[in-house]
């Protein structure tokens, strides 16, 4: 044991090469390898982020130890890392706590260097402090918030939440600056201004607004959330309007005048000599400019959930403009991920009519309702309420229980025919088709392996069931297989069950062809050793036909049994006679030794980036080989679900050659995996080893998104994220453009797209 000794979990900043290679030592020197890491993980800044560990002395004498900082000098308002243990005495055999504070004062990595001395024992070790900052996860549900039009004077008011999705509180409180318009001529009200959010929960904030002017506002409102770097931003618009009416009035002479609200209006008709007296009252009405809507309700009714390559469900909504005069028409809507208008701002003509396609894109089992407003001439709306269910496409395997059709293991010319009952338990009628595609040669060819019918299948909602007959029929030897039989429905591919079978056949072989044994010496004899394989699936007898050998040859065993997947040595001997009449015999050992590894691989591969390792097999004998392929996980110890490395489960290998394994990974997170790939021959118990080594490393962007429309003109665009993972995940998402809105986050279930 060292005389000094750190109760120090082991970091793999260094190891794993999470450091910037660009960064130096401490003061620009070289970094030291040997350097200790100790990790510190900070949600926000200036919070205060504590850790401890033990030092122990196992030596006989007490000393000494200090902490010395080796950063360059900064001010202290900077200064990151503190030791509050920065000196003292470790008794014999005893142990003594060491504690470091770290207080971030930006996002992302901080790091501090540090050395440890004993002087009494000439210790010096080195330390790399690393803090790592993330930025609280506390967001608003929305970017912007429109009031739209607004009568002057009148109040109106809409709730929003400040959602806090991490495990701690956190405090907020909103700028009263931020409370006016950016010209300073409005002003709005918020309750409350300032609070604190439960962790993993919503509060609800509402904002009051009383237009006072004609025209549009903007509000850029600001809330502080403790320890975060940036504050949450809300743009808000309000446009106010008021009544603008004018009543003129023209006399006999072509004299207009006005009339007012204020006051008694008085309108001199003058006196007609002897003519009757008339009482006129005067009515107006305003008329909302006449637009017929084919439907106000669309009803999507009951729909499969949306995944990526199925036909959506549309509607086509007709507008038509019976009017007289052109009337122009907007969509106040905001696309969400189960609902698109494909709509853009437009004039009708008189007697014109246009379609608005709306798509239903159900992401998970629930109701679903939303209001389309329809903005007409930019005075009045009209709302169009548009409803639908989501459901799951429910297409099970009613027999054989289990998914799997097992067809036997079949001898060349048997037939075996196999049902299958389907059943749709969804709540909706259901078209779909079977396919079966191999890969495997021998059950390709026309006949062999079959699905009846082959044309679509349609079955009613809530059990409607179907029988479907699976035909093998085999023409040669077939090496047990497991084939998937896909269901093909609205552009959905998914797989249903499974076929497993073989055809077994026999296929005995010698290891050569030829004998060779050279000169003999007269009176003596000579051997050499062949090998029977039966590399077939049934057991066979032999018999060599002595006669055949005779009288200068033999051969034992001369009959005998050998099973599937045995094989048979024929052991000889050589016999060399000394003219003394004695012989030579020679007696060997060994050790047989692990073997060493075949070689090393090191890849860094982009997440959500599929790769396929070539890995090259090399089988030594002059026999082929199956050999069963083992992926064992050294780091990290349990894969996750977010992380896939797969291959086929055997390989077989020619005699004397060397076959190509591919080993696919994929990740949708960053990170170090470290793999050992045997391959092993589960007869002899031989085998060969790679160690592979996967670095998943950031990706850059996967497509570029174009938008354009013009000025004041709103136009969206949808971003298709997709979740393979069998639980649901939320995305946070940050746009630094202040022109384009984004939500702050949005979930999408488990294997699904959203």
């Amino acid at each position: 044991m060292p005389d000094c000794h750190f109760e120090l979990e082991d970091s793999e900043y260094i190891t794993a090469k999470r450091r910037n290679p660009d960064l130096r030592g401490p003061k620009g020197t070289t970094f030291d390898l040997d350097t200790r890491v100790i990790e510190f993980a900070a949600v926000g800044v200036c919070s205060r982020n504590s850790r401890t560990f033990m030092v122990m002395n196992p030596t006989s004498a007490t000393y000494s130890f200090q902490w010395t900082c080796q950063d360059n000098e900064t001010p202290p308002e900077e200064v990151a890392f503190f030791c509050l243990t920065e000196r003292g005495q470790i008794q014999p055999e005893k142990k003594a706590e060491m504690k470091f504070e770290f207080i971030p004062r930006h996002l992302d990595i901080t790091e501090s260097f540090w050395v440890f001395t004993v002087p009494e024992q000439s210790i010096s070790v080195p330390f790399l402090l690393v803090g790592s900052t993330t930025d609280p996860l506390v967001t608003l549900d929305r970017s912007h918030l429109n009031f739209h039009l607004l009568l002057i004077g009148h109040e109106v008011h809409q709730t929003i939440h400040i959602i806090n999705s991490e495990k701690e509180a956190f405090s907020f409180a909103f700028r009263e600056s931020s409370l006016f318009s950016e010209a300073c001529n409005a002003s709005m009200k918020i309750e409350p201004l300032e609070g604190s959010i439960a962790p993993l929960s919503r509060f609800p904030v509402t904002i009051f607004l009383t237009p006072t002017l004609e025209g549009e506002v903007v509000f850029n409102l600001k809330c502080d959330v403790k320890r975060k770097s940036q504050p949450l931003s809300l743009n808000i618009k309000a446009t106010g309007y008021s009544m603008n009416v004018s009543v003129r009035c023209e006399d006999g002479d072509g004299c207009v005048t006005e009339l007012s609200t204020q006051e008694i209006n008085v309108i001199d008709f003058k006196e007609i000599s002897k003519g009757p007296t008339f009482t006129c009252v005067f009515l107006a009405t305003v008329v909302v400019p006449s637009l017929h809507f084919s439907s106000t309700t669309l009803n999507f009714g009951a729909c499969f959930i949306y995944h990526a390559g199925m036909q959506p469900a549309c509607q086509t909504l007709t507008i038509t403009n019976t009017a007289e005069k052109d009337v122009s028409l907007n969509c106040l809507f905001t696309g969400t991920v189960h609902l698109e208008v494909d709509f853009r701002g437009y004039v009708l003509r008189p007697g014109e009519t246009m379609e608005v396609p709306i798509t239903f894109y159900p992401r998970e089992v629930a109701s679903y309702r939303e209001l389309i407003p329809f903005e007409i001439n930019g005075l009045c709306q009209q709302t169009v309420e548009v409803r639908g269910r989501g459901m799951e496409m429910k297409v099970d395997v009613v027999e054989p229980q289990g998914k799997v059709v097992k067809l036997g293991a079949l001898s060349i010319g048997q037939t075996v025919k196999k049902i299958v009952t389907i059943a749709n338990n969804s709540a909706a009628p259901l078209t779909f088709k079977l396919r079966l595609t191999s890969t495997t040669p021998e059950l390709q060819e026309a006949g062999v392996l079959c699905l009846n019918p082959i044309s679509e299948l349609s079955l009613k909602p809530k059990g409607d069931t179907c029988r479907v007959e699976v035909n093998f029929s085999p023409k040669c030897r077939i090496q047990p297989f497991s084939e998937e039989v896909m269901m093909e429905c609205n552009g959905l591919v998914r797989s249903l069950f499974m076929v497993r079978g073989s055809c077994q056949g026999i296929q005995v072989s010698l290891d050569q062809d030829h004998l060779s044994f050279g000169v003999v010496v007269q009176h003596s004899y000579t051997s050499r050793n062949i090998i029977m394989q039966n590399t077939g699936d049934i057991g066979v007898k032999f018999e060599w036909d002595i006669k055949s050998f005779k009288p200068d040859f033999s051969i034992s065993p001369a009959k005998g049994y050998i099973s599937p997947g045995m094989d048979i040595p024929f052991i000889g001997s050589i016999f060399f006679p000394l003219p003394d009449g004695t012989g030579l015999y020679y007696l060997l050992q060994g050790t047989a030794e692990a073997p060493k590894c075949s070689g090393t691989i090191f890849r860094e591969v982009p997440c959500r980036t599929s790769y396929t390792e070539i890995i090259p097999v090399s089988n030594w004998l002059n026999r082929p080989q199956r050999f069963l392929v083992v992926v064992d996980i050294l780091k990290p110890e349990n894969l996750e679900s977010s992380s896939v490395l797969q291959g086929l489960d055997y390989i077989d290998v020619p005699s004397s050659a060397t076959k190509d394994y591919k080993l696919t990974f994929f990740s949708y997170k960053e990170g170090v995996f470290n793999t050992m790939v045997t391959f092993l021959n589960e007869v002899t118990q031989e085998y060969l080893f790679y160690m592979a080594t996967f670095k998943a490393i950031a990706s850059g962007p996967i497509s570029t998104i174009e938008m354009s429309t013009a000025v004041r003109q709103r136009v969206s665009s949808t971003v298709k994220v997709d979740n393979p993972l069998p639980v649901p995940v939320m995305f946070a998402i940050d746009c630094k453009v202040p022109d384009v809105s984004v939500p702050p986050y949005f979930t999408v279930p488990a294997q699904s797209e959203g």
